[in-house]
């Protein structure tokens, strides 16, 4: 590896160690990184670059750079078969959107995203997706929506048994109970938050901390646990202060600060607010957006501040201007997301069930409605390491129809499929969970049974003589007997 190709990597490994904690300087790195990749005719790390020079414009606010990066760097994406970053720009442009209150373009980027994760088994990223839809939903105030997102994307992380999906599963899991907060199911929203261990990580975590002691200040507070009430504020507002970027908690910040206004803590709302203010001046980030305003106005009237109460005043106005697109906007984005999910849960139900139709024709002889020759060797593989493992026993059945080539020459085959019918319709009555029945292939059957004596089978292979027989089929002339019979064996 060259000098060039070493740097290349080191570059990519900084990168996703700081693009949280230093986005400027992340950005520097992506930039250096665009640059040596272009020499080097790297087009996967210049698509890397790409990628995580959008994830981080759209950290610091920039969302206009982020649509112009994105809107030509998706098509190389896609055409290199990066698809794993091509899902990540997806859905920074359906966050970037939705910053601007497009929510129904946002949406549209959200489902192209989930569609390639799900098409390549990227099971972290359909997560995040639908997580991301999730906050579309609490946005709207749909929370019972926003709930059933989080339970898929909680699935999704399910799946991820090398714990890649930990973090983000800790994050779904506070969201989710967020949401239930947020409908006042106070006992579920408990028992989901229950599933999260206190380790020192969760404990220390920028991303997570402050999340998770506002949930537990709420479970408190609901509970009149005053003393653990008491233990917990400070730990809130102090780990929301750390947090280094403001729009990614900012639901947080505002329902923390009308619960502050509510309880009347005005010292702790206090610094809430100098935050939010330093914050929104470090990112360029509107105040006016998520009501942070009206909490303002709500505050400086609290404690008599004229000047800084008339320039909230004026934010509150420009935030009702806004507030009225936006409603606009949420109004519609409630009903196209109602039918875009609904259609889409649809054709989901559509596509399981045309699976179960193929399984079941794959499984299935057509004729006799018996299982065929491949779920014959499923089930014969289960219960052969059923039985090297726990030492159980099983028996095989072997039968055939007497004559049946002579009763095909002598009434056809429309005839011979009808005896065949109807004896499938005999082993299907007698089938049970001990014993089940086959059509091996032409006029042979076969069976399994399991946990029987040898009395046992011999009385089920009479009974199902007995039965083929009382259907009075006529047999062919060739034959020694009148009706149709079966011979078996085991």
């Amino acid at each position: 590896m060259d000098i060039n190709s070493d740097r290349i990597e080191e570059l990519k490994q900084n990168i996703l160690a700081t693009r949280l904690t230093d986005p400027k300087g992340a950005l520097s790195l992506c930039y250096e990184l665009e640059r040596m990749s272009t020499l080097a005719h790297d087009d996967y790390s210049h698509a890397f670059a790409e990628c995580y020079i959008g994830t981080i414009l759209y950290a610091l606010n920039r969302i206009d750079e982020v649509m112009i990066l994105f809107e030509s760097a998706l098509p190389s994406f896609h055409s290199g078969g990066y698809y794993l970053l091509e899902a990540k720009a997806y859905i920074i442009m359906g966050l970037a959107f939705g910053s601007k209150h497009d929510h129904i373009t946002s949406l549209d980027y959200f489902m192209t995203a989930l569609e390639i994760s799900k098409r390549y088994g990227f099971y972290l990223q359909s997560a995040v997706v639908c997580n991301n839809i999730s906050i579309l939903y609490t946005k709207i105030g749909d929370y019972r929506s926003a709930c059933k997102q989080l339970r898929i994307a909680i699935s999704y992380c399910t799946k991820l048994e090398d714990g890649s999906g930990d973090n983000s599963l800790r994050l779904f899991i506070m969201n989710l109970t967020f949401n239930l907060l947020c409908l006042k199911h106070f006992d579920e929203a408990e028992e989901v938050l229950s599933n999260l261990v206190e380790t020192p990580e969760l404990l220390s975590s920028e991303k997570f901390t402050g999340f998770y002691y506002y949930l537990k200040l709420r479970m408190a507070y609901h509970h009149e646990n005053m003393e653990e009430f008491n233990r917990l504020l400070p730990l809130t507002v102090s780990a929301l202060k750390s947090r280094i970027a403001l729009v990614d908690q900012i639901l947080i910040y505002t329902e923390l600060s009308k619960f502050l206004l509510e309880i009347g803590d005005f010292d702790n709302l206090r610094l809430l607010v100098e935050n939010i203010e330093q914050k929104a001046a470090l990112y360029s980030f509107n105040r006016s957006l998520a009501g942070l305003c009206e909490i303002e106005i709500r505050y400086y009237k609290a404690i008599g501040d004229k000047e800084k109460l008339a320039r909230a005043y004026m934010d509150y106005y420009s935030c009702c201007v806004d507030h009225h697109e936006e409603m606009r906007h949420n109004n519609a984005l409630a009903a196209n997301m109602f039918v875009t999910l609904n259609n889409i849960e649809r054709e989901q139900k559509s596509l399981e069930s045309q699976r179960q139709v193929l399984i079941h024709r794959s499984e299935y002889d057509a004729l006799t409605k018996l299982p065929n020759r491949s779920r014959l060797k499923k089930h014969t593989d289960s219960l052969l390491s059923s039985a090297q493992m726990r030492r159980n026993s099983f028996c095989i059945i072997l039968m055939d129809v007497d004559c049946f080539k002579q009763y095909n020459d002598t009434y056809g085959h429309i005839k011979g499929d009808q005896v065949l019918r109807s004896i499938g319709n005999v082993l299907r009555s007698v089938s049970d969970n001990d014993a089940e029945f086959y059509r091996y292939g032409g006029d042979e059957f076969l069976g399994v049974a399991k946990g029987k004596t040898d009395e046992e089978i011999e009385q089920l292979l009479s009974q199902i003589e007995s039965q083929v027989l009382a259907l009075e089929v006529e047999s062919a002339g060739q034959s020694k007997n009148r009706f149709v019979t079966i011979t078996a064996g085991f």
